[in-house]
């Protein structure tokens, strides 16, 4: 795994260290000797370079009025994938929550809106109380899915601590 994270910082961050060190090179020299052949190619090559990340960021988002790009959304799946979590993170995390969730005992339910809409439940472990009440008059809140999603947060903290 180490390997990988190595190899990522490098696809990463190698392009823009790059780009400091052609910047660092054209620089110094367009200051001394701006007319020379040498400071025509670096300043090719870092204003190349320069292109190539406004369009990046442009296409990728960065800039871009449309949100995430899909360069973005790329770099994010590669966060997700090789840093988040660190070495000791589970190999198989969406199997783990399915086998958590088959197997949880439901919510008690212990209060209803009129139309059948829970808007309180209680932990059968525990006896912790969930509620959205607050939320009681907006009849376009998801209550249920709201305290399903509280209660499974929950319960995986009752796995985690071995009860189960």
């Amino acid at each position: 795994m180490r390997t990988n994270r190595a190899k990522v910082r490098f696809l990463v961050i190698g392009p823009f260290l790059f780009y400091l060190l052609i910047f660092l090179l054209w620089f110094p020299r367009w200051q001394h000797a701006s007319h020379s052949f040498s400071t025509r190619l670096l300043g090719l090559l870092f204003g190349a370079m320069t292109a190539v990340l406004m369009v990046t960021g442009i296409i990728g988002g960065f800039f871009s009025p449309f949100g995430l790009g899909p360069l973005v959304q790329t770099a994010i799946n590669v966060y997700e994938t090789f840093f988040k979590g660190g070495p000791n993170r589970d190999p198989a995390p969406s199997s783990r929550k399915t086998f958590i969730a088959a197997n949880r005992p439901p919510m008690v339910i212990t209060k209803q809106l009129k139309d059948g809409t829970p808007i309180r439940g209680t932990c059968p472990v525990c006896d912790l109380e969930f509620s959205s009440e607050a939320f009681e008059a907006d009849r376009t809140y998801s209550h249920q899915s709201t305290l399903e999603r509280w209660y499974a947060e929950h319960f995986e903290g009752h796995v985690a601590d071995g009860e189960f």
